[in-house]
C-alpha cells in the first residue's frame, strides 16, 4: 500500500461574496481569519487508487463536481468513482456552487478556476508523494454535535435541543510513513460548522481541529470530512433556550479544540487494517411529493424569495417536464479489509449515519454527507411528520417538492447496489 498527502490554499480575494449567513451578493470577504485549504489523500493498493479531497468550502456544487472530476480524469486518469470530494460546510467560505440565488446568479469564474487549479494541484502533489503506508482505523464517540430541532409550542426552532438525537460518531483513520511517522489523519464528525460569523473568512471548527492536530503531530497531515450535519450544531454554541449571538474566534478555537482532543485521545486504540482499495459511485433517485400549480402560485405570492423558483416549476409543471424525484450521488470507497468511506450528497440528517453503517455486515463505515452536490436536505420519515426548517427547504435546493416519506428505503437499495459493485 502507497499514501500520499497534500494540501493547496483555496483562500478567496477579499471582495470575494461568501456563502452561509444571507445572499452572497450582499455579504463579501473583508479579510482571511485563517486560510481555507483543499486537502488531498491518495490512497493506493496495487493498481487501485482511491483520491479523497476534503474542501474548506460550504457546498461543492454537482456542477462543480463533474467539472473537477473530468479536470482530474484528463490530468491523471482518474475516475470519478474513484475521487471523492467533500465540503466541510463552513458558513465562512467562498459562494460555490448553485445553492439559492446561485442558481441564476453563478459565482465569479476567477474563483471557480482558482478552486480547480487548487484541488488539481494537490491531486498532483498526494500522487508525487506516494510511499509505502500502513493503514490503521478505530472509532469513538464525539460529544459535539448538539440537535438543533427544538419543539415550542408554535413548531419547531432552530435553537438547541439536548434531548434530540444526533450522529456522534467520531471515525478515525490514519496513515502511517516506513518510519511510523503520521503521513495523514482523517477524521469525521457531524454538525454545522457555524461558529464564526462576521464577514471574514474562516474553515471554522474543522479548521482550528486540523491545525491542533497537525501541530501536535509535528507536520500537515490532517483532514476533516463531514458527516450527518444537517439538523446540529455544535455544543459550544448553546446558550440556554438559544444558540449564543455572534460567535467568532473564541468559540471556533474551543469548539476545534474540543474535537481534536476527542481524536488524539483515540489515536492509541486505532488497530491496524489490511489494504484493500475499491470504488464505487451511482446515483440513486429519491422521491419527491409533487405540489400542484395553485400550491406552486401561493409559495410564490407568500415570500418573493420563492418567485423565481415557483415560476420555474410552474412552467416544469405546464410542459410536463417537472421532476418526480431528487436524484443524489452515492459513493462507496474501500481502503482496507472491513474498512470504507459511505458518502451521500446533500445535507443529511442523523438518522442516515446508522443506515450507512447497517449497509454492511461488520467492520467500519465511515458516513459522510456534503459529497458530490448540494442535492438538499435529506430528512428522514418521521421528521417529515414533524415539520421544521429542513423538510420545507426544499425549494432552496431548487427541488420541485418534498422527499417522500419512506425515502431510506432508496438508501438502503444503493447500499445493496455499492455492495453488488464490489465495496466491502
Amino acid at each position: 500500500m502507497q499514501a500520499g498527502f497534500a494540501r493547496v490554499d483555496l483562500s478567496p480575494p477579499v471582495g470575494y461574496p461568501l456563502m452561509g449567513w444571507g445572499v452572497p451578493a450582499e455579504r463579501s470577504c473583508s479579510a482571511v481569519h485563517d486560510p481555507l485549504y483543499a486537502r488531498a489523500l491518495v490512497i493506493r493498493e496495487g493498481t487501485a487508487t482511491a483520491v479523497i479531497v476534503a474542501l474548506d468550502l460550504c457546498f461543492i456544487g454537482r456542477d462543480d463536481t463533474a467539472r473537477i472530476h473530468g479536470l482530474l480524469g484528463r490530468a491523471y486518469g482518474l475516475e470519478p468513482r474513484q475521487v471523492l470530494l467533500n465540503a466541510s460546510h463552513t458558513h465562512a467560505g467562498p459562494a460555490v456552487g448553485n445553492y439559492n440565488e446561485l442558481e441564476w446568479w453563478l459565482a465569479p469564474r476567477g474563483y471557480q478556476r482558482q478552486v480547480d487549479r487548487g484541488i488539481v494541484t494537490a491531486v498532483g502533489a498526494a500522487l508525487a508523494a506516494l510511499q509505502p503506508a500502513t493503514l490503521w482505523a478505530g472509532q469513538g464517540r464525539t460529544t459535539l454535535p448538539l440537535n438543533r430541532r427544538q419543539l415550542r409550542e408554535s413548531g419547531i426552532f432552530n435553537a438547541p435541543n439536548p434531548a434530540g438525537p444526533v450522529y456522534d460518531a467520531l471515525p478515525v483513520v490514519l496513515l502511517r510513513d516506513a518510519a511510523e511517522q503520521p503521513l495523514a489523519l482523517l477524521f469525521a464528525a457531524s454538525t454545522h460548522p457555524v461558529c464564526f460569523s462576521g464577514s471574514a473568512v474562516s474553515a471554522d471548527f474543522p479548521g482550528a481541529a486540523c491545525a491542533a492536530l497537525d501541530a501536535a503531530l509535528g507536520r500537515p497531515c490532517s483532514l476533516f470530512v463531514q458527516g450527518m450535519g444537517g439538523d446540529s450544531r455544535p455544543c459550544t454554541l448553546a446558550a440556554g433556550r438559544d444558540w449564543r449571538r455572534d460567535p467568532g474566534e473564541a468559540e471556533t478555537t474551543a469548539t476545534g479544540q474540543l474535537l481534536a482532543s476527542e481524536v488524539q485521545a483515540l489515536l492509541p486504540q486505532l488497530r491496524p487494517v489490511k489494504p484493500r482499495v475499491q470504488s464505487a459511485l451511482l446515483e440513486t433517485a429519491w422521491p419527491l411529493v409533487p405540489l400542484t400549480a395553485a400550491q406552486y402560485a401561493a409559495e410564490a405570492a407568500a415570500d418573493p424569495r420563492r418567485r423565481r423558483w415557483a415560476e420555474e416549476c410552474q412552467a416544469q409543471l405546464a410542459a410536463g417536464t417537472l421532476p418526480a424525484s431528487c436524484n443524489l450521488l452515492l459513493q462507496g470507497l474501500q481502503l482496507g479489509d472491513g474498512l470504507r468511506l459511505a458518502a451521500l450528497e446533500g445535507e443529511p440528517c442523523h438518522g442516515y449515519g446508522p443506515l450507512l453503517e447497517a449497509g454492511w455486515d461488520s467492520g467500519q463505515t465511515v458516513a459522510l454527507g456534503y459529497t458530490g452536490g448540494e442535492g438538499m436536505y435529506v430528512v428522514t420519515t418521521p421528521m417529515l411528520a414533524a415539520g421544521g426548517y429542513e423538510p420545507l427547504s426544499y425549494w432552496e435546493y431548487h427541488q420541485p417538492g418534498p422527499l417522500a416519506p419512506g425515502m431510506e428505503a432508496t438508501l438502503v437499495s444503493g447500499l445493496a447496489e455499492l455492495r453488488r459493485r464490489g465495496v466491502g
